[in-house]
């Protein structure tokens, strides 16, 4: 259960965007957004912008697909966040993911990471204690590409972030995005 004291911290989580298959010698990493893909995340971006989401550090994974999603969804956001691409991001669990976020400073209060699954869909559905039942439900089903997950803590700071310490406050897919 989520304490009831401390400050709100907003944590945004969104997949990376439809990619392709890419040229084999760059392997996964270097899969590029497909036209779709490119679609969905602008989409994303102006969803985010309309709901005046509005992080201030972005943690992103190197892998070229989520580097051009971030890229895509950044210029539709009222401020410009701080951006670190970290190579430890790339297809990682939610207890790296979680490491990251514990080593966030406080001053950071909305922090989006911009990664992969399942880390990013088991991360979501490890932290979240409440929120709206039907938007669990369907995240608990999926975390498609392009999928953007909000949660809400009321914590003193991210290192108190713990599984069952959220609330969900949304989860928006590309199709709910358009």
């Amino acid at each position: 259960m989520a304490k009831t004291t401390g400050m709100k911290l907003t944590l945004t989580l969104l997949r990376h965007a439809k990619a392709g298959r890419g040229e084999p010698a760059e392997g996964d990493i270097g899969r590029p957004l497909t036209g779709r893909g490119r679609r969905n995340a602008d989409a994303i971006g102006q969803w985010m912008a309309a709901g005046k989401l509005a992080p201030n550090l972005v943690l992103c994974s190197n892998a070229t697909r989520t580097r051009e999603t971030v890229d895509l969804v950044l210029p539709h956001l009222a401020i410009k966040p701080k951006v670190m691409l970290l190579d430890s991001l790339y297809l990682a669990g939610p207890l790296v993911l979680l490491k990251h976020l514990h080593d966030v400073p406080n001053k950071s209060a909305h922090v989006m990471f911009i990664g992969h699954n399942p880390g990013l869909h088991a991360l979501a559905l490890d932290l979240i204690a409440g929120g709206p039942q039907e938007r669990i439900a369907a995240l608990g089903r999926k975390l498609p590409t392009s999928g953007l997950v909000v949660l809400s803590f009321n914590l003193h700071g991210w290192n108190e972030v713990v599984a069952g310490s959220g609330t969900l406050l949304s989860f928006t897919s590309p199709a709910d995005a358009e």
